[in-house]
């Protein structure tokens, strides 16, 4: 009975040390995200933000995520694209994402807010897919990792640049 109790009580505290050390060290991942309703009102309700610098992840074709950041910030993954923004290109971009296959089973908001290690809002991120990791690089510079899919379960394989696009069907 002592030897079974010991193992657990080792297990268990291997347990808590696992998740000590795996929440102190994260500087990176969906503590940079807040989701909110007024984030994704933003983006729905074509409001184009002043003083931002705006970047999507995917395809003209096939988005599958946008980014508004504030001046003074760098969103310095390679895979991200700068672009210039007006009504109707951000009424475009949001109509192709919310039309994507599996839009339909994202129960939470579409937007959120984007925050620093400080938890101060530092941009609105606006995608139908999960959170991605987000890693700050230096203090106004930072990487966000690929978005991913929700559901279906995404198993095709990635076009030319590495980027796996939803399926739109025959």
């Amino acid at each position: 009975m002592k030897k079974r109790n010991k193992t657990i009580f080792s297990v268990l505290g291997l347990f808590l040390f696992l998740l000590v050390v795996a929440s102190s060290g994260c500087s990176s991942g969906p503590a940079h995200f807040k989701r909110r309703v007024s984030a994704s009102d933003t983006f729905e309700q074509f409001n184009v933000l002043s003083h931002h610098q705006y970047y999507y992840f995917g395809r003209p074709d096939a988005l599958l995520a946008v980014v508004a950041i504030e001046e003074g910030y760098r969103l310095a993954s390679p895979r991200w694209t700068a672009t210039d923004m007006d009504v109707l290109s951000l009424k475009s971009m949001v109509g192709k994402m919310l039309n994507q296959p599996g839009a339909e089973y994202n129960i939470n908001p579409n937007g959120a807010y984007i925050l620093d290690d400080d938890g101060e809002t530092i941009g609105l991120w606006y995608s139908v897919w999960r959170l991605p990791l987000l890693r700050f690089t230096s203090e106004k510079e930072f990487t966000i990792s690929d978005p991913q899919t929700i559901f279906p379960i995404n198993n095709r394989e990635p076009d030319d640049d590495g980027i796996i696009l939803p399926d739109t069907g025959p």
